[in-house]
Parts: structure tokens; C-alpha cells; sequence
């Protein structure tokens, strides 16, 4: 058994050398993957399995691929390959992706509120259509439907075809902990603490946020008692509609345990 990763350069914006952040515009990297991607992976995986019979080396059997690029999900229907979808997003985020043109229907098209092909919502309302996500409110919706022309979406575009893939695949994992989910569920994460069984040196450059983590947080954390805080990651990405008043408030109650 071995792993492969995949390197694969896109013609796609890069954030600036010298910026703390080295997350990409979600647009860019689905366009680029989709338009760059599937054909040299489909060569690679090719010649790996040419390549095994008439050597040692073992053929492809297993895929392993983030949620969002679902394009190995073609090779495995051509060439019989197990396929399964990594979903790091939390399980909210899933089920809101699932429903994105749902969302797009009821929250915007019903309502009428479109002016000059750009969404106008009303974020205090609730979301009533999407199944077990009871008391979620539209300003929880994805940034892009908030903000972005209905015209030529392609996170919307891309919903239909990621999720009718998703669900044909040999299996799904989620990233998610154990104290969240039922016995039922079985947890993988956190990948920070799974990296840190990996023995040897060759992985210790390897990290699982795109952004830099705060060191101190952690620090701070690891001087508590073990049960005596709720600790809650946010990621610096607040929806431009949200005033500092309301991101500060929001930490207030998570930090008193109201949320």
C-alpha cells in the first residue's frame, strides 16, 4: 500500500508572497480545477496502473479526494477504482452546499429581492426549507449567494454536480470529534493530532489550516484543566453585512456558554 499526492500547477491568482493568509478565491480554484485538472490526473493514474503490470509496484485501487473535486469521481467510473470523498467542511457547511441552489430559489427568487442582478437578503430571517438545519438564519447563508451576481455563478453551478457525484461515491468521511457526533459516527479528527502520529521528520512541514495558527491560543489553552473551558476556532472570514458590535457580541456568547 502507498499514498500518492497529486501536484498540479493552476493559472490561477495567487495571494501575495509576503500576506499571512494563503487561501485562494473559491471561484478561481473550482474553475481552475475544473478546467485543468481532470486530463493530467487521468495520465497519471494511467500510466501508474500500466506501469504495475509488469512490475512490483501495486496498481491504483483507492482514491481519496476533497469533497469539493469530485473529478477523480469520472476515473472511477471508467476505470473501476474505489472513490472516496474527503469532507473537510463541518457538517452544516454540507448540508447548506447540498441545498445552495435551494437556498438561491427560496431566498432570493420567491422573495423578489434582486436589484440590478444582485442579491438583497433579509439576514434576521430563517431558513425553513433545508431539512435539520432548524433555527439557521440567511445570514448563515455562503458569502457567494450574499454577495455574488446570480448570473454565472459557479459555486452554484458546481452544487448540482458535485452532490449527485457525492452521493455515488464508495464512501464519505467528515471531519468532525468525537464529543459532537452519536456512537453511531466513527471520528477521524483532529487532523493536527493524527499528523502528529505519523512517525519520522518528513511530515512535521505539513499543516491543516491555510492560515497561521495563533500559537498562544493554543499555549493558553494547554494551561487549563482538562473539561473546565469550551474552546471555539473562528475563521477570520465574517460576512461583510456583520458589524464588529455583532462578531464581538457573538465571541461574548460563546465564550458564556449562551451559544
Amino acid at each position: 500500500m502507498f499514498c500518492l499526492t497529486f501536484v498540479l500547477r493552476l493559472p490561477i491568482e495567487h495571494p501575495p508572497s509576503n500576506s499571512k493568509s494563503l487561501s485562494l478565491k473559491h471561484s478561481d480554484l473550482l474553475e481552475g480545477c475544473r478546467n485543468n485538472f481532470l486530463t493530467p490526473f487521468h495520465n497519471l493514474i494511467t500510466r501508474l496502473n500500466d506501469t504495475a503490470t509488469f512490475s512490483s509496484n501495486p496498481p491504483v485501487t483507492c482514491i481519496i479526494s476533497d469533497f469539493i473535486s469530485t473529478y477523480p469521481k469520472d476515473l472511477y467510473e471508467e476505470l473501476g477504482i474505489n472513490y472516496v470523498l474527503f469532507c473537510t467542511m463541518g457538517v452544516f457547511g454540507f448540508m447548506t452546499f447540498r441545498h445552495f441552489c435551494d437556498q438561491i430559489k427560496q431566498c432570493l427568487f420567491s422573495q423578489g429581492n434582486v436589484i440590478n442582478n444582485q442579491a438583497v437578503l433579509n439576514f434576521n430571517s430563517f431558513m425553513k426549507w433545508i431539512p435539520d438545519l432548524k433555527g439557521a438564519q440567511e445570514s448563515d447563508l455562503f458569502r457567494l449567494i450574499q454577495t455574488k451576481s446570480l448570473h454565472k455563478n459557479l459555486v452554484a453551478d458546481s452544487s448540482k454536480w458535485v452532490m449527485e457525484k457525492a452521493s455515488k461515491a464508495s464512501a464519505v468521511f467528515f471531519y468532525t470529534f468525537k464529543a459532537l457526533e452519536s456512537a453511531t459516527l466513527v471520528y477521524i479528527g483532529p487532523l493536527d493530532l493524527l499528523l502528529n502520529q505519523i512517525p519520522g521528520d518528513d511530515y512535521n512541514s505539513i499543516g491543516c489550516s491555510l492560515w497561521n495558527p495563533e500559537t498562544e491560543c493554543i499555549k493558553w489553552l494547554d494551561s487549563k484543566e482538562p473539561n473546565s473551558l469550551t474552546y471555539a476556532n473562528a475563521s477570520h472570514q465574517v460576512g461583510a453585512h456583520k458589524s464588529r458590535y455583532e462578531v464581538e457580541n457573538l465571541f461574548k456568547e460563546l465564550m458564556t456558554g449562551q451559544k
